[in-house]
């Protein structure tokens, strides 16, 4: 059973991996006074206009402060909200058996027969995988799901189970791009990774009323026989890749029915 799903825990995070394959002059003019008077006078009238920039300077002065402490304000506050936001959108919101992904998009909602992993119930299984198997390939992909899975739930009576990973894109790519590119490079590590029988299909699925491309996979291990649905949710510059998984049976694509769109 170890074995078993140490092996789903690698393989919900290999779609992710593989293809985590002038200067300005100015004039001046001296004139000679005429007069005492006109100097006086001169000097008075500048006096004024010194007086005035004076005043204008300091009204200036103080509206530049105020609104410097503003925007200082505004910037802290804006900071803030996207440490937050990049935070909350990349972990989800967890509340009893409902999961919530502010970034892709949707609410995950699951009923009671349903586990979900704890931090340290992941940390104890990636220690599992890691050590299970003896490919270093397959070890580097165990000792990543830390950094990558932010979502593992299974139903206890079924075996069925659901993961969700973030990543970030190498380059801009579309889901289907990402899943073309995805595909040839699964068999190889799968195989390493204890699976057999393994068969892979493009597919195209009803994901919240739209219609995605994904992966359709077949494979057996230690007899027991497993079919995953794996697929993309590009948000800019990352991707959240969500795997079902059922067991003896093809079941995957009624887990489905326990996504809607989020508030």
């Amino acid at each position: 059973m170890k074995k078993l799903i140490a092996s789903l825990m690698v393989l919900s995070l290999l779609l992710t991996m593989l293809v985590g394959c002038g200067s300005s002059e100015t004039e001046t003019t001296t004139a000679e006074p005429e007069t005492t008077t006109v100097a006086t006078e001169e000097t008075t009238e500048a006096t004024e206009e010194t007086t005035e920039a004076t005043e204008e300077t300091t009204e200036a002065t103080e509206e530049t402060t105020e609104a410097t402490e503003e925007t200082t304000e505004a910037t802290e506050a804006t900071e803030e909200t996207e440490v937050d936001s990049e935070a909350v959108g990349m972990k989800g919101i967890t509340e009893g058996n409902v999961y919530t992904s502010p970034k892709a998009g949707f609410t995950l909602s699951l009923d009671e027969n349903w586990y979900l992993y704890s931090e340290a119930d992941l940390a104890t299984m990636l220690g599992l995988t890691s050590d299970t198997f003896t490919d270093e390939d397959v070890k580097t992909v165990a000792d990543s799901l830390s950094a990558a899975m932010v979502y593992y739930s299974m139903d206890l009576t079924t075996g069925n189970n659901i993961n969700i990973n973030w990543d970030q894109m190498p380059s801009a790519l579309t889901a289907d791009e990402y899943v073309d590119m995805a595909i040839p490079g699964l068999e190889a590590p799968l195989a390493a990774a204890g699976f057999t029988n393994l068969s892979f299909e493009k597919v195209t699925i009803d994901f919240m009323g739209q219609s995605i491309p994904a992966i359709s996979l077949y494979g057996e291990v230690s007899e027991v026989p497993l079919y995953e649905l794996i697929f993309p949710v590009i948000c800019d510059s990352y991707v959240c890749t969500i795997t079902l998984c059922t067991a003896l049976t093809n079941d995957c694509v009624s887990l489905l029915a326990n996504f809607t769109p989020a508030n």
